[in-house]
C-alpha cells in the first residue's frame, strides 16, 4: 500500500468520529499543558534561581564568626576575634586568603535626602578587607581607602536593602522603586558617634562622613550588613571614636583552597570557639527544597498525563472495536499486519502531534502570561533579577510534540497488535 493511500485512510479514519477525535485531542493538550509547564518551572528554578544561589554562594568561601552564648531569651554575643587567630587560620595550608570584617564600635547613624525627603536612621556598618567586595563595585569605582580626607567614604551597600526598599518603604510612602544603576553613585552622609537613640549616648565631638555607594553585594554572608566600608576606614574611626587601637573582628571570610579541605578549616575553628557557616550547605538545603516542590507538581502533571493517555488508550480502543471488519476486510483482500498496524499507529501519532502542538501552543501562551504577570507585578529582588519564572522555549515545545507522539503510538501499539493477529474470518463476522 502506496504512503499517499495510508495517509488518506487515516484521515478517513479520523473523521469518521470527529466528537470523540476531538475530545481525545483537548485530554491529551491539557495534560500537555501541565506537564509542559511543570517542566518550564523545573528548567526556570534550577537554571536561575539555583544557578544565581551558586553564583552569589561560592563553595570554596565559608565564614567563621565566634559562637553565642543563649541565656533565658537573650543571646549574648561572643568576643571577637583576635588578629593572632586570623593569622593562625591564614598560615593552614588549606587556606587560600582570610577577608576579615571589622564592627564599628560606637554609635553611627546615616542621613540621606531621597526624593526631597531628609531620611535619618541608625545603621549597621562593618569594615571588610576591599579585596573580598571589590568585584561588586559598579565599572570605573573603587572600593578601596583613600588617604585624602576630602574624597567620600567608597561604600558597599547589600541588595537586601535595595529590597527591603523597594519591598516597604517605597510601597508604604509612595516613592518610586529603585533600580540598582539609581542607587549606583548616590552619596549620603554618615554621623560618626551620635545615634537617633538617646540611650546610646554620643561621642563628644561627633562628625561627618561623606561617604558615595561604590556597588551593591548579594553575597548571603554580607546580607545582614546594611553596608559596608573598607576596613582601613572602620579601624581608623574606631581608634578615634572608641579608643580601639587594636583591630579584631566579628567575622572572618575564608576562602578555601579546594572544598574536601572543609572539614579540616572546621576543625581547627572548633579549637578556636568559632563556628562555620558554610555556604554549600546552605545552597543543598535550598536546592532540597525547591526539588521537592517540583517533585510534588511532576507527581500532580503525571497524574493528568496519565488519565489524559488513558482516555486515548479508551478511544482507540472502542475505535478497533468498532473497526474489526474493516480490519478483516484488509487481511482478506492481502494487507499485511504491518500495514494495518502503520495505519492505526499514524492515526494514534497524528492525534499526539496535534495534541502535543495545542499543549506546547498553550503551554508557550501561559509561560509569557505568568513571566509578564511577574515582570509587572514583582519589584526587583536580589535572588531572581529578571523574575522569569517558567523558563519556555522552542526545544521544550518540540519535545512536548515528539512526546505526546510517541506516548499516544506506544499506548495504542498493543491493542493494535492484538486485534490484527485475529483471524480475518473471525473479523469479518464482527459486523
Amino acid at each position: 500500500m502506496r504512503i499517499a493511500q495510508r495517509f488518506y485512510l487515516i484521515r478517513k479514519n479520523l473523521r469518521q468520529n470527529p466528537g470523540r477525535t476531538l475530545f481525545a485531542c483537548l485530554g491529551v493538550g491539557i495534560g500537555m499543558v501541565i506537564f509542559l509547564a511543570s517542566l518550564s518551572l523545573a528548567w526556570g528554578v534550577r537554571n536561575r534561581v539555583l544557578k544565581r544561589l551558586r553564583e552569589s554562594m561560592p563553595e570554596r568561601i565559608v565564614t567563621a564568626n565566634r559562637k553565642s552564648v543563649d541565656i533565658m531569651q537573650i543571646r549574648l554575643a561572643g568576643e571577637l576575634i583576635s588578629q593572632a587567630e586570623a593569622a593562625r587560620l591564614l598560615a593552614m595550608p588549606e587556606v587560600e586568603e582570610v577577608y576579615p570584617q571589622i564592627p564599628i564600635a560606637f554609635p553611627i547613624r546615616a542621613e540621606l535626602t531621597l526624593f526631597g525627603v531628609e531620611i535619618v536612621s541608625d545603621i549597621v556598618v562593618n569594615g571588610i578587607a576591599s579585596q573580598y567586595v571589590a568585584a561588586a563595585a559598579a565599572p570605573g569605582a573603587r572600593f578601596a581607602w583613600n588617604p585624602d580626607p576630602a574624597k567620600p567614604v567608597p561604600v558597599v551597600a547589600s541588595q537586601v536593602l535595595l529590597d527591603m526598599y523597594n519591598l516597604g518603604y517605597a510601597e508604604a510612602n509612595g516613592f518610586p522603586k529603585l533600580s540598582p544603576k539609581a542607587v549606583i553613585g548616590r552619596e549620603f552622609d554618615l554621623i560618626l558617634g551620635e545615634s537617633t537613640i538617646p540611650a546610646m549616648g554620643a561621642s563628644a565631638a561627633p562628625r561627618r562622613a561623606r561617604c558615595v555607594i561604590v556597588g551593591l553585594t548579594d553575597d548571603p554572608a554580607l546580607m545582614g550588613m546594611a553596608i559596608l566600608i573598607p576596613a582601613e576606614y572602620a579601624s581608623a574611626y574606631n581608634q578615634e571614636f572608641a579608643a580601639v587601637r587594636t583591630p579584631a573582628y566579628n567575622a572572618l571570610h575564608i576562602k578555601l583552597r579546594d572544598v574536601s579541605d572543609l572539614p579540616k578549616v572546621e576543625a581547627a575553628l572548633a579549637e578556636m570557639n568559632m563556628k562555620l557557616d558554610s555556604r554549600r550547605e546552605l545552597v543543598e538545603r535550598l536546592g532540597f527544597f525547591l526539588n521537592i516542590i517540583l517533585v510534588v507538581a511532576f507527581v500532580f502533571a503525571g497524574l493528568i498525563l496519565f488519565v489524559a493517555f488513558g482516555n486515548v488508550v479508551n478511544t482507540f480502543s472502542l475505535i478497533l472495536l468498532q473497526r474489526r471488519y474493516e480490519i478483516g476486510l484488509l487481511r482478506a483482500v492481502g494487507a499485511t499486519r504491518a500495514t494495518i498496524v502503520s495505519i492505526f499507529l499514524g492515526e494514534a501519532g497524528l492525534l499526539g502531534a496535534f495534541s502535543g502542538a495545542i499543549g506546547a501552543a498553550l503551554a508557550c501562551a501561559l509561560a509569557w502570561g505568568v513571566n509578564a504577570l511577574c515582570q509587572s507585578a514583582l519589584p526587583p529582588i536580589s535572588l531572581l533579577p529578571d523574575r522569569h519564572i517558567l523558563a519556555f522555549g522552542w526545544p521544550l515545545a518540540l519535545f512536548g510534540v515528539a512526546f505526546s507522539t510517541l506516548v499516544c503510538m506506544a499506548a495504542t501499539f498493543p491493542m493494535t497488535l492484538r486485534e490484527t493477529a485475529r483471524r480475518p474470518a473471525f473479523l469479518l463476522r464482527q459486523q
